[in-house]
């Protein structure tokens, strides 16, 4: 009896050993220095063996009146080097001083724990500049040549405002000039040269030979209603052709030229608006109509009289008597 008692007390001490040893993993923290400035980050290497797999987290607790959550910049992760997890952490701090920090705790997902070794950190205060060093290094202001647009430097907005009114002025008139002078042009040419010119320059184009009818037919009668609206003074190009008739015999508009006009109107709106087709032969006739109106509507010159003209050479004749 008395030999079992001491071997039963050494089997239960190797397995309480053998347990604790089973539960113990190795856990390394380590500074890359053991000096710091205040405000300037640092580095903490973890390493822990891999025994119980991948760490879930650190805990910082320990050092919490030390360095605060806060100072934590920044964590790696883990990751598995040599048989070995080894993560890196990203610190900084603002107060100097000698810490003597305690260890951390590295947790494990299925509730185990290790704890790292005791760490020591000097922290140490930021230098201030050497304040006699810097006054040799200032140096006497420098004053530049002056530069003729410095003294108009001030001024500039109101010169560019000036610029800009004076062009806009140049091109309003300039651009009025040029308008009225095409307005000039314009009314100096009499209405029926200006159909005519016209009628020409339609025939040219052989719209219907092309089988453009309705192209044709268009620029024919706006041709016929611009004439016509010049002409008797209608409102031609803004009627209907049966309404712009019967304007026409409030005038002196030829009687004999009605039926003919009357009848290109409709071959016209059928045409342009419901894509009839007027005969093959009413083409050209279409386009002599045109001329004829033009040519037989407007007035004749006056007639000139039996006195002769004044010219400059007789009114200077007369003065010089």
């Amino acid at each position: 009896m008395k030999r079992i008692i001491p071997y039963c007390l050494s089997l239960v001490a190797f397995f309480l050993l053998g347990t604790g040893l089973h539960g113990q993993t190795e856990a390394v923290a380590q500074f890359d220095s053991g000096h710091v400035e205040t405000g300037n980050p640092f580095l903490l290497h973890l390493r822990v063996a891999d025994t119980h797999g991948e760490p879930a987290s650190i805990d910082f607790t320990p050092w919490e009146t030390l360095i605060p959550a806060g100072n934590i910049l920044a964590q790696t992760g883990w990751e598995r080097k040599d048989g070995q997890w080894v993560n890196t952490v990203r610190l900084i701090t603002f107060d100097s001083a000698q810490l003597e920090l305690p260890p951390l705790h590295v947790n494990f997902p299925d509730g185990g724990q290790v704890q790292t070794n005791r760490l020591e950190l000097t922290v140490l205060p930021t230098p201030a500049p050497d304040d006699s060093a810097d006054l040799f290094d200032i140096k006497d202001i420098r004053r530049e040549p002056a530069f003729w647009f410095d003294y108009i430097r001030p001024y500039l907005p109101i010169l560019i405002g000036v610029l800009v009114l004076a062009l806009a002025i140049w091109w309003f008139l300039y651009r009025g000039k040029k308008s009225g002078l095409r307005a000039e042009r314009h009314i100096q040419q009499p209405p029926n040269e200006r159909a005519l010119r016209k009628l020409a320059e339609l025939e040219r184009k052989q719209f219907w030979q092309k089988g453009l009818i309705k192209e044709f037919y268009t620029g024919l009668t706006y041709i016929a209603r611009e004439y016509l609206e010049d002409r008797y003074h209608i409102p031609a190009l803004e009627s209907a052709s049966e309404e712009m008739l019967i304007r026409l015999r409030t005038t002196d508009f030829p009687a004999p030229l009605t039926e003919p006009l009357s009848g290109l109107l409709q071959w016209a709106d059928l045409a342009k608006f419901a894509k009839g087709q007027p005969p093959e032969a009413f083409h050209a006739e279409a386009l002599q109509v045109v001329y004829q109106l033009v040519e037989q509507t407007w007035p004749p010159p006056e007639p000139e009289t039996d006195e002769p003209e004044a010219t400059e050479s007789t009114i200077t004749n007369t003065e010089r008597l």
